[in-house]
């Protein structure tokens, strides 16, 4: 609950000094207030004016003393880590943000933000689940799925991209950024079609000869009919294998990822859900088991090839 604020004046007059970019006169004004640093609203307005001005320690401080004095301002947590972010301590910025989740679930700028310090640390699985939760609550929150497309073009994934894009420009049509990272994305994947396309290019004959035995073999009908049995029976399994693992790893376990995460943020959830634990170690396996099967199919049939 917000306490009564006998600095409304004050207050209001740093705002207007905020919106017109005139950040020095606007924390001069607040430092000068008397009991500012008891003040929820004041030291608030302090911590985003000194952000604002690039004075990212002082914006620290601030909100370091409002989320003390002040913890249920889930604005002030929020701001907090995006200090952090700004400031380049991702880690510290993501358990910030896993306390505003914490009190407040339907805090679409806690999942957006935290999402941005954990692709800044690598984890991009893991800010795709944050970025999915912040348009949950807000279906409109175009710089989400901005950051969707981007995060999905770098693991060249570029129909979920493009797919993250489109959903962007609907709700804004005349989005630059999106129209732009439109573009982008479509020639990257041309490009990557033309490397992957056998006939992108013509073969180095020279290089071919240097690095490739084009030695017919040689082989009898019956050793032939074998070999090619032996082929499909080591194929076969291993067809499956990768078969069974595309949906392993880009719809199962990317939900439960997402599960777990959400269960790590909610504290009252953390011993009720063995259950999840165990279907995370049964999915290990069978990822596990499915590379394996493949993997051993590849080995048979190099070894094959280099004793014939």
């Amino acid at each position: 609950m917000t306490t009564p604020n006998p600095l409304a004046d004050e207050l209001l007059q740093a705002r207007r000094l905020l919106r017109a970019g005139q950040f020095q006169q606007a924390i001069d004004l607040l430092q000068n207030l008397p009991e500012i640093h008891k003040n929820e609203d004041g030291l608030l307005l302090l911590g985003m004016v000194s952000f604002r001005a690039g004075q990212l320690e002082a914006a620290r401080t601030a909100f370091e003393t409002l989320t003390r004095d002040f913890p249920q301002c889930i604005a002030a947590w929020v701001n907090l880590g995006a200090t952090h972010n700004k400031l380049g301590d991702h880690r510290k910025a993501i358990e910030v943000f896993r306390r505003a989740v914490q009190k407040d679930r339907r805090c679409a700028d806690a999942w957006y933000n935290m999402g941005i310090a954990q692709r800044s640390m690598k984890m991009p699985t893991m800010a795709i689940s944050a970025w999915k939760e912040a348009l949950k609550i807000n279906p409109d929150l175009v710089d989400a799925q901005l950051q969707l497309a981007r995060t999905y073009s770098d693991m060249k994934n570029y129909g979920l991209a493009q797919k993250c894009l489109h959903e962007a420009l609907r709700i804004q049509p005349d989005l630059a950024r999106a129209k732009a990272m439109l573009t982008e994305i479509q020639e990257s994947q041309k490009t990557a079609r033309g490397a992957a396309s056998p006939f992108g290019r013509l073969v180095n004959l020279d290089a071919l000869q240097q690095t490739a035995n084009t030695t017919p073999r040689l082989l009898s009908a019956a050793t032939r009919d074998a070999e090619r049995e032996m082929l499909q029976n080591l194929t076969k399994p291993a067809r499956q294998a990768a078969r069974d693992l595309a949906p392993l790893l880009t719809e199962s376990l990317q939900q439960n990822l997402h599960r777990l995460q959400r269960i790590i943020l909610e504290t009252s959830a953390r011993s009720h859900s063995p259950e999840l634990l165990e279907e995370l170690v049964q999915q290990t396996q069978q990822i596990q088991d499915c590379l394996q099967t493949v993997s051993t199919a590849a080995s048979r049939i190099r070894a094959h090839l280099a004793q014939s």
